[in-house]
């Protein structure tokens, strides 16, 4: 591993028609080598320094990146796909040498004088949250739940518990069938946020921080499963073992129940880094 080289030999702003495209900021002296490709398919890439911060760019189209027309490409998941999973394996590259901070897809700068300025006025934010990522790592947990099959073995267990008062009247049958679903579906509800909250204060010893993130639907054809957690959290390298440890005890519990937490990561630590807003 070498320090980065600043590297600016190509111009950017209007008379050029190139923009800069940011990938992830990291230590200056803790950098590596970068193979590409960058999100315009090619492999060039410049590593623009600031003190101690190293910038991980390419130059971009205008046209392709910022353009009127490139509001629509974003909406294109065709033209998405392969520069979002370019972008995201440039920043695992640097997560090998580096601890990193993270810029979205499709973040770009003006000059190189823009993102100076950024830096300039953001430069101890910036290197106090790499040291503060240093030795760790962003792992995303899903709590999963097959809702039908869920539902249906609650349903049973109350129907069993109040088989005596099943009525024998098809229409009585009717409604007392509709509130024992009903009642199924609150209990499966209060099930999977006490078994949420359990696990979340299971695994607090092995993580440094933690984010709930938003649940979205399934939309998945191929799995009835859906989310009932939806969390990210930043562990010590030190303490993975104990959460991989937590996290199987946790689905051997949950054995029968339809019910199993997922795993997934090492990913760059985007759930933790600062507001855009405030870099």
């Amino acid at each position: 591993m070498s320090a980065a080289k600043q590297n600016h030999s190509l111009p950017v702003g209007d008379a050029s028609g190139c923009r800069i495209y940011v990938y992830c900021m990291a230590r200056r002296e803790r950098f590596g080598v970068i193979e590409g490709p960058a999100v315009d398919g090619g492999n060039r890439f410049i590593f623009h320094c600031h003190g101690n911060i190293v910038t991980v760019v390419s130059k971009v189209s205008a046209e392709e990146f910022c353009s009127p027309a490139a509001q629509d490409r974003m909406q294109d998941l065709e033209w998405v796909g392969p520069r979002a999973c370019a972008h995201m394996k440039v920043i695992e590259q640097v997560m090998q040498f580096s601890p990193v901070l993270p810029f979205p897809f499709g973040t770009i700068f003006y000059t190189f004088s823009s993102l100076d300025d950024r830096l300039s006025k953001n430069a101890t934010a910036i290197e106090q949250f790499l040291n503060y990522v240093q030795e760790k790592e962003e792992w995303a947990i899903k709590g999963l739940m097959s809702t039908q099959a869920a539902q249906k073995a609650i349903y049973a267990e109350l129907w069993a518990k109040d088989i005596q008062n099943v009525p024998a009247s098809p229409g009585k049958l009717y409604f007392y069938e509709r509130r024992l679903h009903a009642n199924a579906a609150t209990k499966l509800s209060e099930f999977t946020q006490r078994i949420a909250k359990t696990f979340v204060a299971d695994i607090s010893d092995c993580v440094a921080q933690k984010r709930v993130r938003k649940i979205l639907p399934n939309t998945d054809s191929e799995t009835d499963e859906e989310v009932f957690l939806n969390l990210a959290v930043l562990v010590p390298r030190i303490k993975i073992p104990d959460l991989f440890s937590c996290l199987d005890g946790a689905n051997a519990a949950l054995t029968g129940h339809s019910l199993r937490f997922q795993l997934s990561g090492p990913w760059p630590p985007y759930s933790f880094t600062p507001a855009l807003e405030q870099l």
